[in-house]
């Protein structure tokens, strides 16, 4: 974890490109230091029929949820999720500026006792040297709270 899934109205698709839309929030996640590089996933969902307001063709909308494991308190969840929603919403300026647009970001924390998961991502990644792209030096995998670290993993190689 974390997983981010955007759902977007499908007007959206003439104003922006949501392969880098996905890419702006996997780095924003990167940046926050808190999550396992292995476990970062963000998909976006195109909606093809949306209703906004007072139904104007031209209104768009970015809802985006992230779905977190728990162990995080409230003020290093709020860090983050502060950092990822400013990233995306700067880089959607754009946006804003063409026309009406609604951007919202909501984090929600699994049960653990209520939520299976099986990947071996973490286990390639340790297995290999790892380059991130698109993050600076402070870059990492993780943190002592969320998994596996950079000095957990000999090998990793960080670039600009």
């Amino acid at each position: 974890m974390p997983h981010f899934t955007i759902e977007y109205s499908a007007n959206l698709d003439a104003r922006l490109d949501m392969g880098e839309v996905v890419e702006i929030v996997r780095k924003a996640a990167v940046e926050t230091g808190i999550f396992p590089l292995g476990g970062i996933r963000v998909r976006a969902l195109r909606c093809e029929h949306y209703a906004i307001a007072d139904g104007a063709a031209d209104f768009g909308f970015l809802a985006m949820v992230g779905r977190l494991g728990a162990g995080r308190d409230l003020a290093t969840r709020r860090k983050a999720g502060e950092h990822i929603f400013n990233t995306l919403s700067a880089y959607l300026d754009p946006v804003f500026a063409g026309g009406k647009f609604a951007l919202s970001f909501d984090m929600h924390i699994n049960d653990k006792e209520t939520s299976w998961k099986r990947n071996n991502i973490h286990e390639g990644l340790s297995a290999r040297p790892t380059v991130i792209p698109g993050c600076g030096e402070d870059a990492s995998r993780g943190s002592r709270d969320s998994g596996p670290g950079p000095s957990d993993h000999p090998g990793m190689t960080r670039t600009n």
